[in-house]
């Protein structure tokens, strides 16, 4: 939640040095970190490893992860794949 509140607040490189994983319990938290912070073609390549994590099985059993990587997925537009998660 502490994470949450810092990303609300724009702070993405706090949660960026502090989580250091994109797996795990705070996975998540990280990737829409690593969303927030990137542009362009950074930003495709987050959104890749997204769907590359989604596939793998990353949001079957993380309700958190599921419902952080709908809201990316809805923040591009990508209205069916959010629906997936």
């Amino acid at each position: 939640l502490v994470y949450r509140s810092y990303l609300a607040q724009g702070n993405t490189q706090i949660v960026l040095d502090e989580v250091k994983a994109a797996d795990g319990p705070l996975g998540g938290v990280r990737l829409l970190a690593e969303y927030q912070a990137a542009s362009g073609p950074a930003r495709q390549a987050v959104l890749a490893a997204l769907k590359t994590r989604l596939a793998a099985g990353a949001a079957a059993n993380d309700a958190t992860y599921a419902v952080l990587a709908g809201g990316v997925l809805l923040a591009e537009g990508q209205l069916d794949d959010a629906w997936r998660c």
